[in-house]
């Protein structure tokens, strides 16, 4: 349907832009570019199409495809732009156009599309800062991505009262930002920015908050309760099951205790029996250990 639309007004933006939306959602960055890059030529002052043109670069580069660090350098340009306002992109932030024809076969002269004119320097797609944030939180959990993602978080709750669909956007990031070990307290906070609401995400948002502060007596109860009523998507349960119940990794206080336990997987302890009694041995007052050898009936200090 879309590709049919295109043939027919192949000078509409829209079209290059949903078929790049469908080639992203499964999992074909490289061809979503072309597209994209195609609507941005048409439209080259709409920052929706420059910030998926930014996503599916960094798509790329998770997948590591094109040069090292090549696609990403890209995409954060990309974006830092369309956070700014700004409409200065150029020809290396979108390499690979694809061919934007008529409906007739005729390639159409983009050179000359029209710049926006209403509300210069002013970012006109706030998702962007969705984005952004999602992409950090899939990086490294430090204390510096911490403070950096708080400051976003706080901005994208600022907007909520000024756009529509913003405090699910909120709520999405938020429940994110907790299954990734980050303090529930800085969610408590921003959720009183946001406007008075009793919807679905406002309540999914507090439902979360209450889990995670939870005592871990009580929080098995509370997740199957969640599970029975469907209160919340089963994945999103057992996130919190893991990150809550099985929080603690597997530690070894004594690595070479580990390692000899490892070694008596085969079962057979005979040359540790031999090795014991010329372990060297010294005697000091006041010693915490006392062996005794077998048949002196006194102590050693060891």
């Amino acid at each position: 349907m879309l590709t049919r639309a295109h043939r027919l007004d192949g000078t509409n933006p829209k079209h290059s832009y949903h078929v790049g939306l469908l080639y992203l959602r499964h999992g074909r960055p490289e061809a979503a570019v072309r597209w994209f890059t195609a609507a941005a030529d048409l439209s080259p002052g709409n920052h929706r199409v420059w910030a998926h043109l930014s996503l599916a670069y960094r798509t790329m580069d998770r997948q590591g495809k094109g040069a090292d660090g090549d696609h990403r350098s890209r995409a954060e340009t990309i974006a830092a732009k369309v956070r700014e306002g700004r409409h200065d992109f150029l020809p290396e932030d979108a390499e690979d156009a694809a061919p934007v024809d008529d409906g007739q076969g005729a390639e159409i002269d983009t050179s000359t599309a029209a710049r926006p004119l209403l509300r210069p320097g002013a970012c006109r797609w706030t998702g962007v800062h969705d984005m952004t944030a999602d992409s950090r939180l899939r990086g490294n959990t430090t204390t510096q991505t911490r403070d950096v993602l708080a400051a976003e978080l706080e901005g994208i709750a600022e907007l909520s009262g000024r756009h529509r669909g913003r405090t699910a956007a909120f709520t999405v990031l938020a429940v994110q930002w907790m299954v990734y070990s980050y303090p529930t307290a800085t969610v408590r906070r921003l959720a009183k920015r946001l406007p008075p609401d009793d919807g679905p995400a406002t309540r999914m948002l507090h439902l979360v908050c209450d889990l995670f502060e939870a005592d871990l007596q009580e929080l098995p109860d509370r997740l199957a309760g969640c599970l029975a009523e469907r209160s919340l998507p089963d994945v999103l349960v057992a996130l919190i099951h893991r990150r809550r119940l099985f929080r603690r990794p597997l530690r070894f206080p004594d690595p070479g205790a580990h390692a000899a336990a490892r070694e008596f997987t085969d079962g057979d302890p005979e040359r540790y029996e031999k090795a014991r009694p010329s372990t060297p041995t010294s005697t000091r007052p006041g010693g915490p250990w006392t062996a005794i050898r077998p048949g002196s009936g006194t102590g050693t200090r060891w």
